[in-house]
This record gives structure tokens, C-alpha cells and sequence, in this order.
């Protein structure tokens, strides 16, 4: 009996071998619990999506829930996203200004008989084409060496629209210069002009000429003035000052009349032997 208890208590005695494979996974285990416990946020963050950036403001898309995910994103990207901004600027000023222009002329170009391209690239017309009082002098239009009524028209015919334009009379006895609107021929127009004395607007149809309005205006000799003039409608409104100073906020002439419907913008200059009309700019605009 002795014996045998002898031999069952060495049976249950680990043998060399069994103690060294436990203590190797035992050190294993311990192991990994200390990796595990080092690096357990690294491995959270590994299986989790990184949060998204959109201007000021984040979120978090979980990778556990894909759709909710989604949805929110796509909602702050839509809340995040800016309105379209109109910024006006000078740039866009001047573009919006480009725009309704439709004729333009700087006179900035070398001396030539007639007033040929303007600046702007279209051809003047009628006398400015082919009266020898025509010519681009010292960067300016001028008509000289000459008598007589002139017409110079720049542009397309149009309805509504607006001139504006500087220059100057060397005498105005008996001279004067003005705008021309819905000018058909030279016998279908309206004018609106300064003589030295007055601010006027006439029309002419079929060559039967009648004032509109006329307003005092003092002129002097050899001065540039700047005159705005404008047709809406039945309406033709003007004003006229020095140029260089300030310009009037209200109009100076008002007239109504509905003869003439549409048609060419330019410039009437009346001059006599001796006396020059010097023009500085030319502006067409659409209103």
C-alpha cells in the first residue's frame, strides 16, 4: 500500500516540462494584458473613423453606425455650405457699366481727316465720315474750316438711351453744340443744346423744326462743358455744366413729346467761317 500511494503521489507531481510550457503561457498572458493596457487607446482610435473638418465646426462619423453617419454629414455639409455673394467692387462696376454702353469715344488716336473708328471700334457716320470739317486734332474731334450744320452719329439706332459728352465752342455767335437723339436723317431728329445763352431741346420731323423747352444757360467762349442728355419713353431730359466741376443731381431741361420713336445718338455742331468745335468724349449708354 505503502508503495503505491508512493508512485500516485510522483504521477501527480508536474513534470519539468509541463512547469516550463505554464510558466511560458503564463508570461505570454501577462504580456499581452501589459500591451493591451498601453495601447488600448491607440486601438480604440484604429476603429473609429476620424473626425471630418468643414470650416469652424467637426464631427464624428462612428463606424458603427454607417447610415446615421451619413446623414449627418451630409446635413453639415449642406448647413456649412455658403450662399452665393455679389460683391460689388470697381472692377465689377466699371463691368456692369461696360455693359450698357453701346458707343464710346475717347478720341485717343493720331491726327487724321474725318473722325473715322472711334475708340471703341465702331465707324462714325454721316458728315463725321465725309466733311473735310472733320478731323482728330491733338487727341480730340474737332470740326473747323468750315460753315454750316454737321452731324456726326456713332452706334445702332435705339429707343431709350443716354449721351454724354464734353467739349467746347471758340465763339458762339451763331455757333453752338449739342446731342442728338433718335436721329433718322438730317431732317428727323431731336437736339438738345447750348448756344451761349440757352439749354434747348427742339425736334425736327420731315424738316418742320419746333422747341421743346429752353433754359437760360450762360456759356462762355473757348470753356469745355459736359452735357448728359437722355430720351425715355416720350421724356427728354438735360443738363449741362463746366467741365471738371461737379454735376448738377437734378435735370436742368425736361420735354415730352412722342414724335419720334427710335433711332441713331450723336452730335449737331453748328459753326461758322473761323470758328472751331472741339469735342473731348463721347458716351452712349442704354436706359
Amino acid at each position: 500500500m505503502r508503495t503505491y500511494r508512493h508512485r500516485l503521489a510522483r504521477s501527480r507531481r508536474p513534470s519539468p516540462r509541463a512547469v516550463r510550457l505554464g510558466l511560458i503561457a503564463f508570461g505570454l498572458l501577462l504580456l499581452i494584458d501589459m500591451i493591451t493596457a498601453r495601447y488600448s487607446a491607440q486601438v480604440q482610435s484604429a476603429l473609429t473613423l476620424p473626425p471630418v473638418a468643414f470650416g469652424k465646426s467637426a464631427f464624428h462619423v462612428s463606424a458603427t453606425k454607417p447610415a446615421t453617419t451619413t446623414r449627418a454629414s451630409s446635413t453639415t455639409i449642406a448647413r456649412a455650405k455658403p450662399s452665393p455673394v455679389v460683391i460689388a467692387t470697381t472692377s465689377t462696376t466699371k463691368t456692369v457699366s461696360a455693359v450698357n454702353t453701346l458707343a464710346q469715344d475717347t478720341f485717343q488716336r493720331p491726327n487724321q481727316q474725318f473722325w473715322g473708328t472711334a475708340s471703341d471700334g465702331q465707324s462714325w457716320a454721316a458728315d463725321a465720315m465725309k466733311s473735310p470739317a472733320f478731323a482728330i486734332v491733338n487727341h480730340a474731334g474737332q470740326v473747323a474750316t468750315g460753315s454750316g450744320i454737321y452731324d456726326a452719329v456713332l452706334g445702332k439706332p435705339i429707343a431709350d438711351s443716354e449721351v454724354l459728352f464734353s467739349g467746347s465752342v471758340s465763339h458762339f455767335a451763331a455757333s453752338n453744340m449739342g446731342v442728338l437723339l433718335r436721329w433718322t436723317d438730317a431732317s428727323d431728329l431731336y437736339k438738345v443744346f447750348i448756344d451761349g445763352t440757352n439749354l434747348t431741346a427742339l425736334k425736327d420731323v420731315n424738316g418742320g423744326i419746333s422747341v421743346l423747352q429752353s433754359v437760360p444757360f450762360p456759356a462762355q467762349d473757348g470753356k469745355s462743358y459736359s452735357m448728359r442728355a437722355r430720351v425715355i419713353g416720350t421724356s427728354i431730359m438735360a443738363r449741362v455744366w463746366q467741365t471738371g466741376q461737379v454735376e448738377p443731381s437734378t435735370w436742368q431741361l425736361i420735354a415730352t413729346d412722342n414724335a419720334l420713336i427710335s433711332g441713331y445718338d450723336g452730335l449737331r455742331l453748328i459753326v461758322q467761317t473761323g470758328i472751331s468745335i472741339t469735342i473731348t468724349s463721347f458716351m452712349e449708354s442704354k436706359v
